[in-house]
């Protein structure tokens, strides 16, 4: 992930296709293991009448930009977070980066869902992560 923010913040912003796919990847993962409360999102996404009938690439890429935005929230609270619940982490940076465009039945299925996130802990073990590289 490092590698593509190097690329898209440099003064000449150039990012081959193989690295957006590999951070598409590892963010999609983690999206995965938070489980319930981004099931909601994405069925509202699939339910649209653009997302059955014609693919849109303008409208895929907004929701890569929102998906990245809400995942570099998610670690920024991580790492100035130390507690081990998840749900206020998840909850702000919800709020920061998709809330605006959904629904208020998505946003209440959303928020309902919250306390069912696995801890910071089972998070990190999914992710084969131990606790000291997340800190700053």
């Amino acid at each position: 992930m490092k590698e593509v923010a190097d690329c898209v913040n440099c003064p000449t912003p150039s990012l081959e296709v193989h690295r957006l796919l590999h951070s598409c990847r590892i963010g999609s993962n983690f999206v995965g293991y938070l489980g319930l409360p981004f099931k909601f999102s994405q069925m509202e996404f699939l339910s649209k009448k653009y997302a059955k009938k014609s693919y849109s690439g303008s409208r895929s890429l907004i929701c890569v930009k929102r998906s990245i935005m809400m995942l570099r929230v998610v670690f920024e609270r991580m790492l100035s977070s130390g507690e081990n619940s998840f749900e206020g982490v998840v909850s702000k940076s919800y709020e920061q980066s998709f809330a605006a465009y959904h629904g208020w039945a998505t946003r209440t299925a959303v928020f309902a869902s919250l306390p069912h996130l696995p801890t910071r802990s089972k998070l990190m073990k999914k992710l084969k992560e131990n606790e000291a590289p997340m800190t700053v």
